[in-house]
């Protein structure tokens, strides 16, 4: 059987939503950093919670950021499968599909075979 998982970034909401769905269980819920503008982490370990109503559910702890910088730019390039037909086939061997002219990644984004959201994200990890 196939159970739907759910994951969000915003630790505001979790607690709140949790309590919601599991009565009399009054998890902790903290208050918004004015500095981040993000929910502040209250959990602290994994739990599993049954629902009344059915259905479990897992709580664990967030990771708010993660680093990459152990890959290098050709490892990040490979983590996007849709860029695969195009790498390679730039003009210039050495090309960071960032500038350069004639970029087969950027002429594929371009004509809408690469998603701007996709580019953006290789482009904030490299």
């Amino acid at each position: 059987m196939i159970k739907p998982t759910f994951s969000w970034g915003n630790q505001a909401l979790e607690n709140p939503l949790i309590n919601e769905l599991t009565p009399n269980l009054n998890l902790r819920v903290n208050e918004i950093s004015k500095k981040s503008k993000l929910g502040k982490h209250t959990t602290t370990n994994t739990t599993l919670y049954h629902i009344p109503s059915g259905g479990d559910l897992i709580d664990s702890p967030g990771v708010r950021e993660f680093h990459l910088n152990t890959l290098t730019s050709q490892e990040i390039l490979s983590g996007f499968r849709e860029f695969k037909p195009f790498v390679g086939q730039c003009k210039f061997r050495n090309c960071v599909h960032i500038n350069e002219p004639d970029c087969a990644i950027k002429n594929a984004l371009g004509n809408g075979s690469i998603h701007p959201k996709r580019y953006e994200s290789y482009l904030n990890l490299i």
